[in-house]
């Protein structure tokens, strides 16, 4: 694996008081639920910053989040053409594509993996939140180095029926993923009409 590092993505500052005139109870809100939060260290984490819903929320939520008083960072992890092809699959798969992982498929997913938890090792955080598929398992390498929560947020749209039910496409890639996402106490997703937390198995 290369010797390189979590690249650190800088956002333009961003202020919650310009929504104020617009929604001023859910400011006032967000305002008086942080005070107690300040100062509380927040890594995000994902595949790439630019293109793509998670990038273009990310632009606005990092920021927003330093405006009221949390140490939120944003990072992206290096590039591996092997790895991110994996990657595609999962999210092929994830949204109906028949089929499974290969062996080998599986093998290049967890390799990199482990390599990117000594990375995530390195970053000083109270919260790590993990967005999409590529760099989720990471955390089940992270052994005791782990932060005081751990969040995968799933920004995949899938059939809550399907997940669970043996047979179906989703099923296979799904259950997988929740036997290397068992460090995640909690994953937050779009797999049900609102988004909720889904505890996992500990």
């Amino acid at each position: 694996m290369p010797n390189t590092s979590l690249l650190p993505i800088k956002c333009q500052p961003k202020h919650l008081s310009d929504y104020a005139s617009i929604v001023p109870e859910v400011v006032d809100k967000i305002k008086q639920t942080a005070k107690p939060l300040k100062g509380v260290r927040i890594a995000h984490m994902n595949a790439t910053s630019l293109g793509g819903g998670v990038a273009e929320m990310l632009r606005s939520v990092v920021p927003l989040q330093q405006d009221i008083g949390l140490d939120s960072r944003w990072y992206v992890i290096p590039p591996n053409e092997k790895f991110f092809k994996v990657t595609k699959e999962i999210h092929n798969f994830l949204q109906g594509k028949k089929g499974d992982l290969t062996k080998q498929q599986k093998q290049t997913y967890l390799e990199y993996s482990k390599f990117l938890a000594g990375l995530l090792a390195e970053i000083p955080a109270d919260i790590f939140i993990v967005h999409d598929p590529q760099p989720a398992a990471s955390l089940t390498f992270l052994n005791g180095q782990k932060p005081k929560l751990s969040i995968w947020r799933a920004a995949i749209l899938i059939p809550p029926s399907l997940i669970k039910q043996s047979g179906t496409f989703y099923f296979p890639t799904f259950n997988l993923m929740t036997i290397w996402f068992l460090p995640c106490p909690s994953i937050l997703t779009k797999l049900f009409p609102k988004i909720r937390s889904v505890s996992l198995p500990q």
